[in-house]
């Protein structure tokens, strides 16, 4: 039934089925050939968020979505404030409200790291990573084995359509030369980018 009804999805729905079959490991080749190329058809249409997701998703279409969603996860990487100026930060609110997307998925984000020019992380910082971030969703409301479980799943990639997004960073400031003193040395937790704060 879904099959038939493929051409009538929106994007944000081809994106959400590609994503839970995909992160679930539900084999059924035929379903995601057949988003994969209701995805081609629908691609100029696909709004950024939808493209980050489904970029994750490990569909055959999977490296024309990589290459639709670049120039915009580039345009973001340009759009970044270079300095602490009020008006900068207001113009990037902006520009983020107008691209309409509060995430780029794991492979836009990389890029994104990629285009900053962060290297990749060592496995010891993926492990701080891991903990911090069951930490701060296991500090969250709702009940423990709740809590416990959309950790594991955000972790996984198996919360549908990343319904909970982490960010995890540590950081290491050294003052300029003209301005001696302490590096400012510490590490934050964010969940989806803006909510809750872990110290």
């Amino acid at each position: 039934e879904v099959l038939s009804k493929i051409a009538e999805f929106a994007p944000q729905g081809l994106a959400t089925t590609a994503w839970a079959y995909s992160s679930l490991g539900v084999k059924d080749p035929t379903l995601l050939d057949a988003i994969s190329e209701e995805v081609m058809r629908k691609l100029t249409e696909i709004e950024p968020q939808s493209l980050g997701i489904l970029a994750d998703a490990k569909l055959a279409c999977r490296e024309n979505v990589e290459q639709t969603l670049r120039p915009l996860a580039s345009r973001f990487t340009e759009a970044l404030p270079r300095s602490l100026d009020a008006s900068e930060a207001r113009n990037f609110a902006d520009f983020v409200h107008e691209l309409r997307v509060d995430n780029f998925g794991c492979w836009g984000a990389r890029y994104i790291f990629e285009r900053m020019g962060f290297e990749p992380p060592s496995p010891d910082f993926h492990e701080r990573a891991a903990q911090q971030i069951c930490a701060s969703a296991a500090m969250t409301d709702g009940e423990e084995g709740n809590r416990s479980r959309e950790a594991a799943n955000a972790l996984s990639g198996s919360a549908l359509v990343h319904r909970r997004v982490f960010s995890y960073a540590e950081y290491h400031i050294q003052p300029v030369l003209s301005k001696p003193g302490a590096p400012l040395t510490g590490a934050m937790t964010r969940e989806n980018g803006r909510r809750g704060a872990a110290p």
